[in-house]
């Protein structure tokens, strides 16, 4: 099943709109766009969801340093 036949069997679905703008061809962000097409198709199926998002990636070395002695202006 394509992306575009599982769109169909979810047209009643109420954020239908949303997985249109996110699997769209014209989406920059492929690998997003891609996971948003499977999870789609398995919506669809009925099949679980399958692929999950990459983890966000958090370096909080690089942060400013925080002022000890509580909150400025205080």
């Amino acid at each position: 099943m394509t992306h575009d036949d599982a769109l169909e069997c979810l047209a009643d679905h109420p954020h239908l709109w949303r997985f249109v703008e996110l699997t769209a061809d014209d989406n920059a962000d492929v690998e997003q766009r891609d996971a948003y097409r499977d999870l789609v198709i398995r919506l669809a199926t009925g099949e679980p969801p399958g692929r999950t998002p990459p983890p966000v990636a958090v370096d909080y070395g690089t942060g400013p340093a925080r002022p000890c002695g509580g909150c400025p202006g205080w």
